[in-house]
């Protein structure tokens, strides 16, 4: 008789089978009795029990290594395992036909003409030919493969239970509960024996695979794209999130702004709509029938950005984010608010009202977008770098340069090159003067400077273009950049008009004609007409 591995786990109870009445607790004769003729005395068939003598030797070994033990759960999987791996070449072609249905079936629960039918229906699978059968055939081969009978290694247990689940459960068939809890088996199968994350993702619940992927981008929003981000915050938000203004009159735009804000909120706000990691005991494999026979070990694995599994000291632990701690109320709160500030900062008409209560939203919102605002405005400051290490080098070079061009008249004369090539002093002044003037005008401005943040020169510049002159003069003398001019401008006035008022074209800088009466009430400019 094949000898088995003695039991190397440490004393842990997986469960309990209770039976409070059975008519299968019987003598060890009744038991012998039963599988020995292949037919219980519950079954009056009228046939005699002669007819049923004849019992393959294999099968009589087996039910030789039967011990109920403590009746625990742990026992019966102990003794399924011990079973199963003495049978695990075994082939019949004795096909029983009929209906058996049972809680965790194993080899026990079958009498002997639905034993040499089970043995006889895995004879054709292992061929490849599949079969509809009672559901308890089913699980009992799904067990086998969890337990490694039948199969060199994991990775060929795995790849019967792959063939075995596009054969049989998807071709129709399986029962649907049999294809939920085979395809929550063989990710866990995957993840306890160290298989490929490729493995283990095929067969992850896909709602709970695409949850935690949103819940990954809400948590490290500058490492995806707009789209992805306001894709994840309308998982979890209403359906008005996405059909808000800000985004139909401006889709690529009102992303990129919910996106924006929702990457500048405080860092509180995560963790009060998610809550944070957790690690929970985690027992792979519940509910099937399975003995754990290899040694204690360490393993870590990593199924996605926010969830993985621990094992140590033979104990398994999971560690991501708890369903149960995501708050949806203060989700809709925080979204609700973003959506509120962005219709009125973009003059979308169709507001929201302010909800009662909700002030950490609204000051989560604000400080958002007056980072961003700030962030923008320093952006929007031309940066000037001057290398002067070099400058000593090209004055010398300038100088041999000009050496080299002058006649000899030009070297032995009164110096007449050196006015031509110098300023006068009074060319200097006057230049001087008339710069003095400029920024006169600029400084005087009435007190209307600092106009929702506009500065003197933006300010300068604006009612220059209000009132329909080139600001082109006041640009090049303040050294500035057109694009970034105008970017500042409109950032400022974001607020108040809610749209881009200054546009930069080839032309240099233009106000948008539908703005100009606004900006002439802001700044207090008169209508030149």
């Amino acid at each position: 008789m094949e000898q088995f591995p003695e039991d190397n786990r440490t004393d842990r109870t997986r469960g309990y089978e209770v039976i409070l009445s059975s008519p299968y607790i019987m003598t060890g004769k009744e038991y012998y009795d039963r599988f020995r003729t292949g037919h219980d005395k519950s079954e009056n068939t009228g046939q005699s029990y002669a007819a049923y003598s004849g019992v393959p030797e294999k099968i009589r070994d087996m039910l030789a290594l039967f011990d109920y033990g403590d009746r625990s759960f742990e026992q019966k999987c102990k003794v399924f395992f011990r079973q199963g791996m003495f049978m695990k070449d075994y082939e019949d072609s004795a096909l029983w036909y009929g209906d058996l249905r049972s809680f965790f079936p194993v080899y026990h629960d079958l009498n002997i003409r639905q034993l040499r039918g089970y043995f006889a229906w895995r004879t054709q699978i292992r061929a490849g030919h599949f079969s509809r059968t009672c559901e308890a055939f089913v699980y009992i081969y799904v067990y086998e493969l969890l337990n490694g009978i039948g199969a060199d290694s994991a990775e060929d247990s795995f790849s019967r239970l792959e063939r075995f689940y596009k054969g049989y459960v998807e071709t129709g068939m399986a029962e649907p509960m049999i294809r939920k809890n085979l395809r929550r088996w063989m990710f866990e199968f995957a993840v306890t024996h160290d298989l490929p994350e490729e493995a283990a993702a095929l067969y992850s619940d896909p709602g709970l695979e695409a949850r935690e992927h949103a819940v990954a981008v809400l948590h490290d929003p500058g490492n995806y794209s707009d789209e992805e981000v306001f894709s994840a915050i309308v998982r979890f938000s209403s359906p008005r999130t996405g059909s808000s203004p800000v985004i139909s009159k401006d889709p690529k735009r009102g992303k990129r702004l919910f996106a924006e804000v929702w990457q500048h909120l405080p860092d509180s706000v995560f963790p009060r709509c998610f809550g944070e990691i957790k690690t929970m005991p985690w027992h792979p494999l519940a509910g099937a029938v399975y003995w754990e026979q290899r040694t204690v070990r360490s393993l870590d694995y990593e199924i996605s950005e926010c969830r993985k599994y621990t094992c140590r000291d033979g104990i398994w632990q999971e560690t991501g984010y708890d369903r149960l701690s995501f708050d949806q109320n203060a989700f809709l709160e925080i979204c609700h608010m973003i959506d509120l500030k962005l219709r009125k900062l973009l003059k979308t008409g169709h507001y929201l009202r302010k909800k009662q209560g909700k002030d950490w939203a609204e000051a989560a919102v604000d400080k958002a977008l007056d980072d961003i605002r700030r962030e923008k405005a320093e952006a929007s400051r031309p940066k000037i770098s001057i290398d002067i290490s070099g400058l000593d080098k090209i004055r010398e070079d300038a100088g041999s340069t000009m050496e080299s061009l002058l006649t000899e008249d030009e070297k032995e004369g009164s110096g007449t090159c050196e006015h031509d090539l110098t300023i006068s002093s009074d060319e200097m002044i006057s230049s001087e003067h008339d710069r003095d003037a400029r920024t006169q005008r600029v400084s005087e401005e009435p007190a209307q400077e600092n106009i929702c943040g506009l500065d003197a020169l933006q300010t300068a510049v604006l009612r220059d273009l209000i009132a329909g002159k080139s600001a082109e003069t006041l640009i090049s003398e303040n050294h500035l950049m057109p694009e970034v001019l105008a970017d500042s401008i409109n950032e400022a006035l974001i607020d108040e008009i809610g749209d881009t008022v200054i546009e930069c074209t080839g032309a240099g800088l233009t106000v948008v004609e539908d703005y100009i009466d606004d900006l002439r009430a802001l700044t207090g400019e008169k209508d030149n007409e």
